[in-house]
């Protein structure tokens, strides 16, 4: 199936996958938050009009499958946001930044239009405004533009799509697929990534199971490695939704890179009363990792102590659970690193909405860049496991 990177890894079983190197999973330069125009310009920002066009949805077809939004065109220079205000804001930006704006259009007759990215200041009103032409013909057309920005006080980027400056009036000009990425290339676009309503970003989940993640603070991303996220140990976690792992066999697996040896949750599920249902603590009292499944307050549980040698730097870990047989193991590097036998507790279903990549219910927060993380209802075997270590082992450099 090949649903993330690493196309010889085990899929059979997945619950959960989150690749940060696959741009359909996390993208940190991909904006806005969703792909409909319409919704996004008219229905989030709350403005139902826009200048010189009236606007609506359409249901002609879409290269990108959406609806598409129709600016019915009523004089020149329409346009279908605004800018100079604080609630435009769409990111961070500075000078020095190169930004690409990319969007599907078509007209009912040739005409041309602009596509416009607005440096705005730390209170929201504009500065600078790099901005292109572009022909609009009567079939759909991706058209880009990338603008770089120069104006020292550039905080935030705005943007603005705008039909014909001239001659518009009874003009119908269709948009659609809207992307805006920070960098000088315009990439194949992609519907499935989007941003959440209160700018957070997420994570989605390539299982095809929709257990989509919420980052809870800006976690840092970087490219490196084919891309990661840096948690920093005292304000990042991922919120994921409710996720059922009912049943006798679960497994867990992630590529992480230790930094230091700090108390801290890579994973948390539980029940709606913060009941344990799966916990791995990488590490636990700085040096011991421990792997918990079961309910609170009983706990099935192995531990083993932790070396510098072992955490530090980028390592596979993976953690499997069989309730038939009592076993509970703890793979280091596609290798058994411990094992031990649990209370042949039964894996609850979780009922709850609290889990947490990152953080437990208490304040242990993870330390280290998270790259690659799945969830099996399964037990991985030991080939298994092996198999998912060689899969991805190149892209870290073991």
């Amino acid at each position: 199936m090949g649903v993330y990177s690493g196309p010889n890894s085990e899929e059979d079983g997945l619950v959960l996958a989150i690749d940060v190197g696959n741009k359909k999973s996390f993208s940190p330069n991909v904006f806005p938050r969703g792909t409909d125009i319409y919704g996004w310009y008219v229905d989030t920002k709350g403005d139902a009009n826009a200048a010189n066009s009236t606007l609506s949805r359409d249901t002609i077809s879409s290269p990108v499958g959406n609806t598409p939004l129709k600016m019915a065109v009523t004089n020149n220079d329409p346009h279908i946001t605004s800018y100079n205000s604080s609630i435009w804001n769409l990111a961070n930006a500075a000078s020095g930044e190169t930004w690409t704006i990319s969007v599907y259009v078509k007209a009912s007759q040739s005409t041309t239009g602009e596509l416009l990215i607005f440096g705005a200041n730390s209170s929201g009103t504009y500065v600078e405004i790099p901005n292109t032409t572009v022909n609009i013909s009567t079939s759909w057309t991706r058209v880009s533009y990338t603008g770089t920005f120069s104006n020292a006080n550039t905080a935030f980027l705005q943007m603005r799509l705008d039909g014909p400056n001239t001659g518009g009036a009874g003009i119908d000009v269709w948009w659609d697929g809207l992307q805006i990425e920070r960098g000088s290339t315009a990439t194949e676009f992609t519907k499935e990534y989007t941003l959440d309503s209160s700018f957070n970003e997420r994570t989605l989940d390539l299982s095809g199971n929709s257990n989509n993640g919420t980052l809870q603070s800006v976690i840092s991303y970087n490219s490196d490695n084919g891309g990661y996220l840096n948690f920093n140990g005292s304000t990042d976690y991922i919120t994921l939704p409710e996720i059922s792992i009912a049943g006798n066999e679960i497994s867990f697996d992630v590529w992480n890179y230790g930094i230091t040896l700090k108390t801290s949750s890579i994973i948390f599920l539980t029940d709606s009363n913060e009941g344990r249902l799966l916990n791995v603590h990488l590490p636990w009292s700085n040096s011991t990792v421990y792997f918990d499944k079961g309910g609170d307050p009983s706990y099935d549980r192995i531990s083993k102590s932790v070396s510098n040698s072992e955490y530090q730097g980028w390592h596979y870990w993976a953690f499997t659970a069989n309730v038939s047989t009592g076993s509970m193991k703890i793979y280091l590097d596609g290798f058994l690193w411990h094992s031990g036998t649990g209370k042949n507790k039964v894996i609850n279903d979780v009922t709850g909405t609290i889990r947490r990549i990152g953080r437990s219910n208490v304040s242990d927060y993870h330390r280290g860049y998270i790259s690659n993380l799945k969830l099996y209802k399964k037990e991985l075997t030991a080939s298994e496991v092996q198999q998912n270590f060689n899969a991805l082992r190149g892209r870290y450099g073991i």
